[in-house]
């Protein structure tokens, strides 16, 4: 198991791998559940997890966080591209942090009043986000009402597609997304940021626009937050990281 995870790092990034290292461990401290008889050859007891003592020496994937200058040329082709919508869930990401799964049902009104106040589908820990503290999202949020009230939008969510319906699911966000992420590679194959990427062997300073993913943005959140002035007690608050993992990456 080892080796193939190092293989599969090695060939398709480290990042994945640690994803499924984590699910695999996850699976088998699971998987007894699925056998009730102990002499069963498949019963795994709880505290025999044969993945959580990989010692798996995978090296720990780069951090990527989005330029400031990337997420601008991103919501400025997003709103050309016709999905302004697309836009307001980036800079909301970008200021919030907050996972697609949560913001992808939040109903119409949402925004209407001062505090958002939800459960993260993940952790399925309480959140409340002063969200109007942030002009950036303000702005947007206004906008966003007015292109509904002058369009005609009836979703019955406040981000929606193209088309102004509820989006179907996240893949159908992502794939969009994505879309759109590889037009903007075409414009701009990358982008120059202040955190060690190394992904390019010329420039360890320079990202590449296809790295851009709607995971990072929630890293991004800590750095924006952090460069506007606000104390990193405050980002965990606003985004549920530790303060050591704040601190990891603004390192």
């Amino acid at each position: 198991l080892r080796s193939w995870l190092r293989e599969h790092g090695e060939a398709n990034g480290w990042a994945g791998a640690h994803s499924m290292y984590r699910t695999i461990r996850a699976f088998f401290g699971r998987v007894r559940l699925c056998y009730d008889r102990v002499d069963h050859p498949g019963f795994v007891p709880p505290k025999e997890n044969p993945a959580a003592e990989l010692d798996l020496g995978l090296p720990k994937p780069n951090l990527i966080l989005w330029p400031r200058a990337a997420i601008d040329a991103f919501v400025a082709l997003a709103d050309n591209a016709g999905h302004k919508s697309i836009g307001d869930a980036v800079v909301m990401m970008g200021w919030l942090g907050v996972r697609k799964q949560d913001w992808l049902s939040w109903p119409a009104d949402f925004f209407d009043r001062d505090l958002l106040a939800f459960r993260q589908e993940k952790t399925n820990n309480p959140l409340v986000l002063p969200w109007r503290t942030v002009p950036a999202l303000v702005l947007r949020v206004e906008a966003a009402r007015a292109r509904r009230r002058d369009d005609g939008v009836t979703a019955r969510t406040f981000f929606h597609d193209g088309a102004g319906r509820p989006w179907k699911d996240a893949d159908a966000f992502r794939d969009v997304f994505n879309e759109l992420r590889d037009q903007l590679t075409k414009q701009h194959p990358h982008f120059e940021t202040r955190y060690y990427v190394g992904a390019d062997p010329e420039d360890p300073l320079r990202l590449p626009t296809k790295k851009l993913t709607v995971r990072t943005m929630r890293h991004t959140c800590i750095t924006l937050n952090h460069d506007a002035g606000v104390p990193r007690e405050l980002i965990r608050a606003i985004t549920g990281h530790e303060l050591d993992t704040i601190d990891q990456e603004l390192k």
